[in-house]
């Protein structure tokens, strides 16, 4: 890690006698272009080269100065292809930083790595056509203009063994204010899927911020987005059974963080933490007895309450990272999407995933944004998830199991 003159961090691979490389800066700021030059300049003299790829991941602010965002990035950076999302909070190299103004890069370089971008992530035919093997997409979406999530299973289907991570952006306040973009500007169709082909090897990462509590149900009754009936019964009076329940010292807590886990594959013996897709209870009516989630559920699927639980997100991220570990090490570069109730709301405490990670994984640059949505794989499925953590980690093709 090195630093600028104005104190920004730069993170970088120190090893380069990988071929694979990358560097990444957090600038916790508003829009400055000294700084922002500074910055690509210090990215650029890292990296050793001029980047194939600079991920750039901004607060809603800096829209007004998108334009000279991205020309100091060709210029000052030597960048040709961008790809930027807005973010309600970002990741950088050992911090977190959210709810503030400032923009997240990292610059990478993928020898002999094909990158390409579509506004359609959902034409499957035209993805295959221009990339017969890929080995990852990126995905990005503007929730008020596009439902990219939509593509996801499209791309599953017709690329069932590529792995797939990002998420929906966020920020505001206005629907103008979140917006996905490239080296030409904001993305009109507020869709883009970025596909990676070439010798590199991309590890997704899913940490769910969730427990289970109760037992699991039967969902009875369904419409649309409405849980109707659990085990034949009125959807709210199960909830309001299930925090009961809780013991006395759960109860105040679990108040405004009780979450819908919807089964991933019901033919498990025992329901754990990362069994279920986890979505948010978006109203409930109290007359029908109805609860409105984040999806349809459907009649015949297994149910179970969740509770937002830092010690269960903390667990389950250090298991992955762990997994990780053994069988790759140190990689060279990674992207966080993470839900925006993470960070310092659920973990009561600054930079907890970056720091469990770097702890696990070792020191290398990444960068990412606190989303309003993830994607990312439960159970070897792409999916849209809620508050969780949802992360790529970039390693060059050769890396065998064992080896950083």
């Amino acid at each position: 890690m090195t630093e600028t003159a104005n104190g920004e961090k730069v993170a970088k691979l120190e090893d380069k006698t990988d071929k694979c490389r990358s560097a990444s800066c957090l600038i916790p700021t508003t829009f400055d272009a000294p700084s922002l030059t500074r910055a690509a300049e210090g990215c650029l003299a890292n990296l050793g080269s001029d980047p194939d790829l600079v991920l750039a991941f901004v607060t809603s602010d800096y829209r007004e100065n998108l334009s000279q965002l991205i020309e100091i990035l060709q210029i000052d950076g030597h960048a040709s292809r961008i790809i930027g999302a807005t973010g309600s909070g970002l990741y950088g190299f050992q911090k977190e930083h959210e709810n503030t103004t400032g923009i997240s890069l990292l610059f990478l370089k993928l020898p002999e790595t094909e990158i390409k971008s579509f506004e359609n992530p959902s034409n499957a035919a035209a993805i295959r056509l221009a990339v017969p093997d890929p080995v990852g997409f990126f995905l990005f979406g503007n929730p008020v203009a596009s439902d990219a999530g939509g593509a996801i299973p499209v791309l599953h289907e017709s690329f069932p063994e590529v792995p797939l991570v990002g998420g929906y952006a966020a920020g505001g306040p206005g629907a103008e204010d979140v917006f996905v973009f490239t080296e030409s500007g904001i993305v009109r169709s507020g869709e883009l899927l970025l596909a990676l082909s070439g010798p590199l090897r991309v590890v997704p990462l899913v940490s769910q911020g969730c427990s289970p509590i109760g037992e699991p149900f039967v969902v009875t009754g369904s419409r649309d987005e409405n849980v109707l009936t659990i085990g034949r019964k009125e959807a709210f009076s199960v909830l309001a059974a299930t925090w009961e329940a809780l013991p006395d010292e759960l109860q105040a807590e679990a108040v405004g963080n009780i979450c819908a886990g919807l089964a991933i594959n019901e033919q498990v013996e025992r329901y754990e933490i990362g069994n279920f897709l986890i979505r948010h209870i978006v109203s409930t009516d109290l007359e029908k007895g109805w609860l409105e989630l984040a999806d349809s559920p459907r009649e015949g699927q297994t149910m179970q309450f969740q509770m937002r639980d830092g010690k269960a997100a903390e667990e389950e991220l250090r298991k992955h990272c762990r997994h990780i570990r053994e069988q790759y090490k140190t990689p060279f570069a990674g992207v966080l999407c993470g839900g925006q109730g993470r960070g310092k709301e659920l973990y009561d405490a600054e930079d907890r995933d970056v720091r469990l990670i770097e702890e696990h994984l070792g020191t290398f640059p990444l960068a990412g944004l606190f989303s309003n949505g993830e994607f990312g794989p439960s159970a070897g499925i792409p999916a849209f998830q809620e508050h969780s953590l949802c992360g790529a980690f970039l390693y060059p093709a050769s890396t065998q199991s064992g080896e950083s």
